[in-house]
């Protein structure tokens, strides 16, 4: 038996050297097996590098797009308003709460976010509208796509930190992974997500983020 785990190790091993260096693919699934989208996967430690982009939530159709985003910290969010009506965006999450008052179609606000964590977005006008800006100092992140994946250059990690809206109750909670190698030489984490808020629920957000 103990000759079989120290063959199944040298095998991980292996594997995670060969992706050492090169692109990495990691997918992220909840506990039935099906794809995560807008999860976060972060590399606190990573030294990847990052270029620094031009970061825009629009609203269209009564909701954000995207839904989650990551800024580095001091890095500013453009807020364009697509639909014809008017919008009032607005956080409670500390340290980076804000306002931005009602503005109309067509028009755009924007707001720096100075500090890292996870701020909670939502419409005073529109209660069923939500959005997560994620606002790290350190090392690199990535969202999923609609299959659940990320991919990025660089070393393979033994360990990551994931966040999704239904990770865990107070929405803005990371926990660290170590992502299983799969036969096809990618990483897997599976995540054991909350029931999904109904739209009558979605009420409770500002009782919720007023501290």
């Amino acid at each position: 038996m103990k000759t079989r785990i120290n063959a199944i190790v040298i095998a991980l091993m292996i594997l995670i050297t060969l992706k050492a260096h090169g692109e990495v693919q990691i997918r992220v699934i909840d506990q039935d097996q099906n794809p995560v989208a807008n999860a976060v996967v972060w590399l606190a430690d990573s030294a990847v590098a990052q270029a620094a982009t031009t970061v825009e939530i629009d609203q269209m159709n009564k909701a954000f797009v995207p839904e989650v985003a990551v800024v580095k910290a001091g890095q500013q969010v453009r807020f364009p308003n697509s639909d014809d009506i008017r919008h009032h965006i607005y956080s409670f999450s500390q340290p980076n709460a804000f306002e931005v008052k009602l503005y109309g179609s067509n028009e755009e606000k924007t707001q720096v976010f100075q500090y890292p964590g996870v701020a909670v977005l939502g419409c005073n006008i529109h209660d069923q509208m939500r959005a997560f800006v994620h606002i790290i100092d350190q090392g690199a992140a990535w969202v999923t796509d609609a299959q659940g994946w990320v991919r990025f250059e660089g070393e393979f990690p033994p360990e990551v930190q994931v966040w999704h809206a239904r990770l865990s109750t107070s929405q803005t909670r990371y926990l660290r992974f170590s992502p299983t190698v799969t036969e096809n030489d990618v990483g897997e984490i599976r995540l054991d997500l909350l029931p999904e808020q109904t739209s009558s629920s979605k009420s409770w957000f500002k009782s919720k983020y007023r501290q």
